[in-house]
C-alpha cells in the first residue's frame, strides 16, 4: 500500500529543495493533495522535516491569500 501522504510530502520536498521556495497553492496541486487542509498538513511536515543548517521562512503573500515557504542556508 503506497502512503499517498508521503509521496506529497516528497514531491513538495524535492520542489522545496530545488526551487527554494514553495506555496501552498503549488503543494494543493500535488499529486493526492484534495484541499488547502491537506495542503497545510503536507506544509507542516515539510517545516519538521527541515533542520539546521536549513530553516524555513514563512511568508503571507500579500497580493494574495497565499502562503510562501522559503528555503535558506544558514
Amino acid at each position: 500500500m503506497v502512503d499517498r501522504f508521503a509521496v506529497s510530502t516528497k514531491i513538495a520536498q524535492a520542489l522545496l529543495l530545488s526551487n527554494a521556495h514553495i506555496t501552498l497553492t503549488e503543494i494543493e496541486a500535488l499529486p493526492f493533495v484534495e484541499d488547502r487542509k491537506e495542503a497545510c498538513a503536507v506544509a507542516s511536515r515539510l517545516l519538521r522535516l527541515f533542520a539546521p543548517p536549513y530553516h524555513i521562512e514563512v511568508d503571507q503573500l500579500a497580493y494574495q491569500s497565499d502562503v510562501k515557504l522559503r528555503l535558506t542556508v544558514g
